[in-house]
């Protein structure tokens, strides 16, 4: 969608008001990776189920026709009102009607033709037209009210047909009518052909209004209470819920449980900067590993530093990052990580039953997974510059991150071996991670 292919095709083809819902779809896919594990099926589902309506501020549209429905209308204004179809009957035809409806009780009732239909049956039948014509009276009353200036009410009929009594145009001509005579000419309203009236089919601004004659929504039938008792659940302590029903990456849990305790807000200044020095830097070497372990060794050095011209801000330590970075990838006893049997950075997602009892959801992505055909390997890169000791305890923060990710792998290859590592880019150093190491950092979170 960048500047030269979508985003250029679909203005050329539908004009810049493409740009509203374009930007909004894009925004959307933002957001639902934000908030989900990234599923093109997933997203597709929101989409297609989500009520989702753009509205447009017709004042600032310029010297533009807006073709619009009564619905997406809504809310809006405009100098100049058109409503081109207004004598279509409101009635539906009766194949397009479903034989299958629903009475004010709430009983299913099957009418498959008219011989058959029931008391009942058309009871609902005159119920569901009564609402219709409300609606369609409540939609009339909202076409009406979007101009500002003028208002043209125009409609067209086929040959040797009566114009409807219940359609739009018939509803104004007969609200507009005092006694059964035509208002006069200075009050604003015209009636009649085009070719006849032409341009004096408006309502003049400041003129006096009549309102349409609105019928009222049929009440639904009152329905006696029923004595009963409560269900078992009512007297039933709720269920402890997640910290949050947004899912969360294995890194965030712990910032969000330090949060409720954290009562002091934070310092900014140079603390600040050197966190967002230190997170783009990672955030650049993640890229770096996962770029160049399909390249060539020859190609390296030159990828990277095309790559790191985009990153002027690091430029101190282009020559660090690289060095890095290209060590790690050299190492013999890493090169399993970057193997044909290996993938960088696998968005994983689920929900997780944590020591405490709550279920949590939790989204991420695994840095480096290798399927071996005995287990499956998950390596956490950690791109902090003074790694641990090969004799320092691994950090507890660090030990539940990879166990939350042991616990959605195993929950997705049931009865395999998931085993975890952490990489320091810096040295480079590895270390497998125990099973004792996880489940004691894991318990502690009670």
């Amino acid at each position: 969608m960048d500047a030269l292919s979508g985003r250029d095709k679909l203005r050329a083809r539908l004009g810049v008001e493409v740009d509203d819902p374009v930007e909004e779809f894009l925004n959307q896919a933002l957001e639902y990776e934000r908030q989900n594990m990234p599923s093109l099926q997933g997203f597709l589902h929101r989409i297609q189920y989500d009520d989702l309506q753009i509205k447009r501020d017709m004042e600032q549209g310029g010297a533009a026709v807006r073709i619009m429905t009564v619905h997406g209308a809504k809310g809006l204004e405009a100098p100049v009102v058109f409503l081109p179809d207004t004598c279509r009957s409101p009635i539906k035809s009766a194949n397009l009607q479903s034989p299958i409806s629903c009475s004010a009780g709430g009983n299913i009732i099957w009418q498959p033709s008219k011989k058959l239909v029931s008391k009942a049956g058309k009871e609902t039948g005159e119920q569901e037209r009564a609402l219709e014509s409300a609606e369609h009276k409540r939609l009339l009353y909202v076409a009406l009210t979007r101009a500002r200036d003028r208002l043209y009410v125009t409609g067209f009929l086929p040959a040797n047909r009566n114009l409807p009594e219940s359609c739009w145009y018939s509803l104004i001509e007969e609200g507009i009518q005092l006694g059964g005579n035509a208002l006069p000419d200075d009050a604003g309203w015209q009636i009649g052909d085009a070719s006849a009236v032409g341009g004096r089919i408006a309502l003049d601004e400041g003129e006096e209004e009549y309102d349409v004659e609105h019928s009222e929504t049929p009440k639904a039938q009152n329905i006696s209470a029923i004595n009963a008792p409560l269900p078992l659940w009512v007297h039933q302590p709720a269920k402890r819920e997640s910290i949050s029903n947004m899912p969360l990456g294995p890194s965030d849990y712990f910032q969000q449980r330090r949060l409720s305790n954290d009562l002091l807000p934070k310092r900014s200044g140079e603390k600040s900067t050197q966190d967002i020095t230190a997170r783009q830097r990672g955030t650049v070497i993640h890229l770096l590993l996962e770029g160049l372990a399909g390249l060539e060794i020859a190609h390296y050095e030159i990828t990277a530093r095309e790559f790191l011209t985009h990153y002027p801000d690091l430029e101190a330590e282009h020559n660090q990052i690289i060095a890095e970075v290209m060590k790690l990838l050299a190492k013999p006893d890493l090169q399993m990580l970057f193997g044909p049997q290996s993938r960088a950075e696998v968005p994983i997602g689920g929900r997780v039953l944590m020591p405490g009892g709550d279920h949590q959801l939790f989204s991420g992505r695994i840095d480096r997974y290798v399927e071996m055909p005995e287990a499956i390997l998950i390596a956490d890169y950690k791109t902090t510059r003074h790694p641990p000791s090969a004799d320092d305890p691994i950090d507890a923060d660090i030990a539940v991150q990879l166990e939350i990710y042991r616990k959605l792998v195993s929950a997705a290859y049931p009865g395999k071996e998931v085993r975890c590592a952490i990489v320091w880019t810096a040295g480079p150093h590895y270390r497998l991670v125990t099973t004792e190491e996880l489940d004691e950092a894991w318990q502690k979170l009670k």
